[in-house]
C-alpha cells in the first residue's frame, strides 16, 4: 500500500467510530420539558389612583397690558446668546466628525431660537440636546 492509500484507509475507518461516539453522547440527552404553569393571581388587581385635574390660576386684570406681553415674549434669550451661536459655529471648524455636524446643527437651532425670542433656558437646553454630548462652548452656559 502507498502512503496516500493508508491515509485514506485510516480516515475511512476513523469516521464510523467518531460518529458512534457522537451519537452515544447525544443519546443520553433529555428532551426539553414543558415549563411549569404560571401562578394564577387570587387577589383582585389594585385600583389605580384617581386622576386630579388642576385648574390654571386666574389671570390678573391687567394681563392684557402690552408691556407685560413683551416681557413674556422676549424671555431674556437676546443678544447674550448670539455669542453662543457664534461660538458654536467657530468651534465646529475644529471639531472632528460627527461632532462638527452636531455643532453646526446646534448653531442653526440657536440662531432661529434667538430670532424667535425663546426663553434663555429653553435655548440652552435645545442647544445641549442638539450637540449630542459634544462640548458646549462657555458662552452658552
Amino acid at each position: 500500500m502507498t502512503e496516500t492509500t493508508a491515509s485514506l484507509l485510516r480516515r475511512v475507518l476513523l469516521l464510523p467510530s467518531v460518529l458512534v461516539v457522537l451519537g452515544a453522547g447525544c443519546y443520553g440527552c433529555k428532551k426539553d420539558e414543558a415549563p411549569p404553569p404560571l401562578p394564577v393571581a387570587t387577589e383582585a388587581a389594585p385600583t389605580p389612583p384617581p386622576t386630579v385635574t388642576l385648574a390654571p390660576p386666574p389671570l390678573p386684570e391687567d394681563a392684557g397690558d402690552e408691556a407685560d406681553a413683551k416681557k413674556v415674549v422676549t424671555g431674556g434669550g437676546g443678544s447674550s446668546l448670539r455669542a453662543c451661536c457664534a461660538a458654536l459655529r467657530s468651534n465646529a471648524a475644529s471639531m472632528p466628525p460627527p461632532n462638527n455636524a452636531y455643532a453646526l446643527a446646534a448653531a442653526a437651532y440657536c440662531d432661529s431660537a434667538v430670532a424667535s425670542g425663546q426663553d434663555r433656558n429653553a435655548i440652552v437646553q435645545g442647544v445641549r440636546s442638539a450637540l449630542r454630548g459634544a462640548n458646549m462652548p462657555g458662552a452658552c452656559r
